[in-house]
């Protein structure tokens, strides 16, 4: 007697297309959510500077207050212990804190600063004597 072969398909496993609509559907997922996430650690890191530079507005204002002039990362460090001790002995800058960099871009004197800081991306905010704190 001869028997008969029928092919049957295995229970439990995937094709190879359904494995191939799987990946295709996670990339493109994916291709959403990378974009959305890197621009959400941007304005992180924004916010973190815009709260630093508000900070360092704070120390210049008490620190001309003082002295009747604005001062570097060392003056509101050393001198004056009104910054955290990560701009200590800095001078003008750069200081990185977190891969964002503040530097003094117009230096001290008697009648104004500058301090900017810069994101990677070139994002970034500034704040001088006018107290305000703006984005490039």
């Amino acid at each position: 007697m001869s028997e008969r072969r029928t092919w049957t398909r295995a229970t439990g496993g995937l094709t190879l297309v359904e494995l191939v609509l799987v990946i295709a559907i996670i990339s493109i997922l994916t291709a959403i959510a990378i974009p959305a996430l890197y621009a959400s650690l941007q304005a992180g890191r924004l916010g973190a500077a815009e709260t630093t530079l508000s900070s360092i507005r704070a120390a210049q204002w008490v620190f001309y207050q003082k002295k009747e002039r604005y001062g570097d990362f060392t003056d509101l460090t050393s001198t004056m212990k009104l910054l955290d001790s990560r701009f200590d002995g800095k001078g003008l800058g750069p200081v990185v804190i977190d891969s964002v960099a503040y530097e003094f871009t117009v230096p001290p004197t008697e009648t104004e600063y500058e301090v900017t800081a810069t994101i990677p991306g070139g994002e970034g905010a500034k704040v001088d004597q006018d107290n305000q704190i703006r984005r490039l």
